[in-house]
């Protein structure tokens, strides 16, 4: 008379899940040698070609240049803002300014 099961329901799961999970630790290191592998195959066997390189768009010390010839003309722009600030402007109302400020200040206040 045949058997109606299979030959994996004759084997013992719990023994083969026991010794899947004693190895793992050889079976994660293996797997890591051979990614390992195929990235260095890839990395030193196959040629390089010109667009596999990486070039900068704008070279490190002009740019740097740059941002100091930038900080520079801030810099002086303030200072004649200041300098203009301390002249007066023509169009310049202080005292139109003052009560406005104190209309603010009041409307703060009062809220």
């Amino acid at each position: 008379m045949a058997s109606s099961g299979t030959v994996f329901d004759k084997m013992n799961q719990s023994d083969a899940f026991s010794e899947i999970v004693a190895d793992r630790d050889r079976f994660k290191t293996e797997i890591y040698q051979q990614l390992m592998k195929r990235v260095k195959k890839h990395l030193f066997s196959t040629e390089r070609q010109k667009s596999d390189y990486v070039k900068p768009r704008t070279n490190e010390t002009v740019s740097h240049h740059s941002q100091i010839g930038n900080h520079s003309q801030q810099i002086e722009l303030l200072e004649q803002d200041s300098a203009n600030m301390d002249q007066g402007d023509k169009n310049f109302d202080r005292d139109a300014f003052n009560k406005m400020k104190e209309e603010i200040k009041s409307r703060k206040e009062a809220k």
